[in-house]
């Protein structure tokens, strides 16, 4: 659905409708909703990497924030047991898997990754605005 969606607002600028996940029914709703004239698509998560094989290489940048292990690990627990209704023992074991998949999956990427932005500093908004500018 998402490389249906993607190609769709990129030849059109456009899309109709938008999809909302609830995590603890496991339930994935489809809302309709005009976006018109769309002319910056942001995509964000861990497994975005892969997302950069339905773009041309002058149609992304890719910025991503590094970060530690721990840092990432508290904040996705938080998150998910909040949000998600995770237990603290589901939510390592699911952020350890990821971490693992991400970890490999960025090995593969990153040689085919001909541009982009690598943030240290969560705060470092004064580069990112300074790079994407350029």
């Amino acid at each position: 659905l998402i490389k249906k969606d993607i190609d769709y607002i990129l030849k059109n600028n456009s899309i109709n409708h938008y999809y909302d996940y609830d995590f603890i029914n496991k339930v994935t709703k489809k809302n309709i909703k005009n976006f018109s004239n769309i002319q910056t698509l942001i995509i964000e998560g861990i497994f975005s990497l892969e997302l950069t094989n339905f773009f041309s290489e002058d149609q992304y940048i890719l910025i991503r924030l590094k970060e530690k292990k721990r840092i990432c690990m508290e904040r996705i627990s938080e998150r998910d047991s909040i949000e998600r209704g995770k237990s603290e023992i589901l939510n390592l074991n699911e952020f350890n898997n990821g971490w693992n998949i991400y970890q490999r999956k960025e090995k593969i990427y990153s040689s085919k990754i001909l541009k982009g932005i690598t943030l240290k500093k969560t705060n470092d908004l004064d580069f990112l605005l300074k790079s994407l500018s350029k």
